[in-house]
């Protein structure tokens, strides 16, 4: 019997696989909440050096 025939190591490697999704899932929430947060700091510098965007 060769292990990827074991249900047990199958379920394993699933399980791992789910766990290292979810973490690669909440570090690009946090990268994109960083990147919101910048560019809302950027556009509030913005409106307080009275530029408009674009112009």
């Amino acid at each position: 019997m060769l292990a990827d025939d074991d249900p047990g190591a199958c379920l394993l490697r699933l399980a791992r696989t789910r766990w290292n999704l979810a973490v690669d899932l909440r570090e690009l929430g946090r990268c994109r909440a960083d990147v919101e947060g910048e560019g809302e700091r950027l556009r509030e510098r913005i409106r307080a050096e009275g530029r408009a965007p674009g112009g």
